[in-house]
């Protein structure tokens, strides 16, 4: 019997399994550092990544809120409720909800929204969905928006398959501040 196979008699008090798991190990050394280390990296990066997190940011507050109607082509109409949110002292971010009435029933409809920046839409958020089949109310989240007094913001709708419905742009911040966008418009200009 070899010393260590000896060693591990001893430790492990006689039975056979300590020498094939030991066996195991010596014929496979790579695999287990391998393993050794990864486990290890993700130990540290769990560590790390807790202590990295900032305190809390602050109290979620609502800055400011707005509802806006807008004509759909195809739908009885769409009103967009809007939300300026700010996590303590983080910059504003704005929250929507996008509701259309009566489209046709069996089609994913998608709203994208965005700002306008130099004059060009910058898409922020996509979300799709489906008409309630017993209401044909459409209900859509748009979150997470960047978005401040000054922001010219836009929100589209379109079927699922890219045929535009129509939309609106403005400054959600203040009543009577938006323009219709036309199903074929830009949705900034």
């Amino acid at each position: 019997m070899k010393a260590e196979q000896m060693n591990d008699e001893i430790a492990w008090g006689g039975s056979g399994l300590p020498h094939k798991l030991a066996d195991a190990v010596r014929q496979h050394k790579a695999t287990v550092a391998l393993i050794v280390a990864l486990v290890a990296v993700i130990v540290v990066l769990s560590a790390n990544r807790s202590e990295s997190r900032p305190a809390s940011a602050g109290p979620i507050r609502v800055v400011n809120e707005n509802s806006i109607s807008f004509s759909v082509t195809g739908a009885v109409g769409g009103e967009v409720d809007v939300r300026y949110l700010q996590a303590g002292r983080a910059s504003n971010t704005i929250w929507m909800t996008v509701i259309v009435i009566g489209l046709s029933r069996g089609l994913d409809y998608m709203v994208t929204a965005g700002s306008c920046t130099g004059g060009a839409p910058q898409v922020f958020a996509i979300s799709s969905g489906l008409p309630d089949p017993a209401t044909d109310v459409l209900v859509l989240p748009v979150d997470n928006v960047p978005g401040s007094q000054a922001t010219v913001s836009w929100i589209r709708i379109a079927t699922a398959s890219g045929v535009p419905l129509g939309g609106v742009r403005g400054q959600f911040w203040a009543p009577h501040r938006e323009t219709p966008i036309a199903p074929e418009g830009s949705a900034c200009s």
